[in-house]
Parts: C-alpha cells; structure tokens; sequence
C-alpha cells in the first residue's frame, strides 16, 4: 500500500531543496519540466533519514509515527541515491544525511535570493501572465484597509516560515509595484484580475484543504510559481505573492 505523506510537509520538502537531489553533488534535478504533450513530472523520492519503521534502515525507536512521516524526517533524493542510502545505512549515517539536507537548503537559499536580486519584467509577466489569464470571478473590493505586516502576520498565525519569505520578497516591491502600474496603463483590468486569481486560490486552500499559517503561505507560493524550476520565476514568484500580501490583497486583514 502507497504510503499517504501529509501534504504540506511534502510541498516544503521540495520547495526548500528546489526539487534537487540533495546527496552530495548529484546535479540531478528531480522535477522535470512539463511539455507539449504532458504535465510536469515528480522524478525523486522522498527517503527518511531515521527509518520509517524500527526494521527499517537507521531506525530510531523513539520517535513517533508522526515523527517518522514529517519533513524533519526527510530527505529528497533521486532514485538511485534513495536506494543507495537504504541498502548500505551503516555507511550513510544519519548525521552526514541531515548535514545533506541542510547544506543544500541553504545553497539552494542564497541561490534564491541572488535571483531574487535578478527578477526583471519578463519574470513577473511570466508569473502573472498564466494567473490573469484564468477565468477569475472579479472579486475587487471598497475596503482599501492597510495593517501593518507583523499585525497582519499575527492574525493569519504566520510564523518564521512565512516572515523569511517576506522579507526576500520585498527586495523587489517597487519593482512589482511598478510593473502592475504600467500594465494597468495597457491593461486597466489587470491588477484586478491578478488580485482575484490570488484571492479566489486562498479562499479555496483555507475553505477546501483547510489549510492555515504556513502552511497557507507555502500553498499559495506553489500557486504563485508551480513548478518551481527556475529559480528567477520562482523568485518572481514569491516577490508578487508579498506585494499583494503587504498591499492587503490576500490573506486576512
């Protein structure tokens, strides 16, 4: 029987690791890109780093099955090095496996913040192009209230997560700002269209998925930027989610 991973532990596994292998340089990238003819493809594996049961590979008694199935407890990796860990475990400890993870979280960390520096008008209108262009319902709005950020964050319950991710979105604020402002020129429909996409898509992760704090934060980045392959894009992405955030556009006021 397939084993049922919870959901948003799984979309911050690979958000955080980019979608890479993280065994140590291994250039494999674990999604592949989706074509004419088919969807994107998830390619790796999610391998635990303490076994996923006491008979398994670096078992760890005492931890839960909560534990045991959480992101904490994993590792993305291709196939070959999934299968590589498991059958010599006493050779990949998991000491050396949770320092993969960290060092490639935080490569692939820099690398997104130095394309976050890089986000131009072609990456925003790529970002924001595949939202407008869905059939939203208008859901424009008369109340044009603005709170300040750490109220906001505290209402929504939004933790450390959601606060980095932020905080490298606002590197490019005035640049999104500026780039709605001269599609509007064109298009005056156009920064409600863009809000709608992102209302109508929280409304149906908080009312159909219930999901909340973070765990919304990351869902609605994945909505933002869905493959999550290029690094730019991925960073546009995040960059518009927090202007419409700190703009009050979504999330609770």
């Amino acid at each position: 029987m397939a084993r049922k991973y919870p959901q948003k532990d799984v979309k911050l596994l690979f958000m955080l690791s980019a979608g890479m292998c993280a065994f140590p340089n291994c250039p494999t990238r674990c999604v592949a890109k989706g074509t004419e003819l088919d969807e994107p493809a998830v390619l790796g594996l999610i391998a635990h780093i303490e076994a996923h049961s006491n008979e398994g590979p670096r078992p760890n008694p005492n931890l839960t099955d909560k534990e045991r199935d959480s992101y904490n407890n994993w590792i993305l990796l291709c196939g070959f090095h999934h299968d590589l860990i498991d059958a010599q475990s006493k050779t990949y400890t998991v000491k050396e496996i949770r320092k993969w993870k960290k060092d490639l979280e935080e490569r692939i960390d820099r690398q997104l913040k130095e394309a976050m520096t890089e986000v131009t008008f072609t990456e925003l209108e790529q970002v924001t192009e595949v939202i407008v262009n869905n059939d939203f319902k208008s859901s424009e709005t008369d109340d044009y209230t603005i709170i300040p950020p750490k109220e906001k964050m505290e209402k929504n319950e939004l933790g450390n997560v959601t606060h980095q991710f932020l905080l490298m979105g606002m590197v490019q604020f005035q640049a999104v700002k500026e780039y709605i402002e001269s599609i509007r020129e064109l298009i005056p429909s156009f920064p409600v269209k863009l809000s709608s996409g992102f209302q109508q898509e929280y409304l149906r992760l908080k009312n159909e998925q219930n999901l909340s704090g973070d765990d919304l934060f990351l869902a609605m980045i994945n909505f933002a930027c869905p493959n999550g392959v290029n690094l730019k894009r991925h960073a546009a992405g995040i960059a518009v989610l927090t202007y419409l955030f700190h703009i009050c556009e979504v999330f609770e006021k």
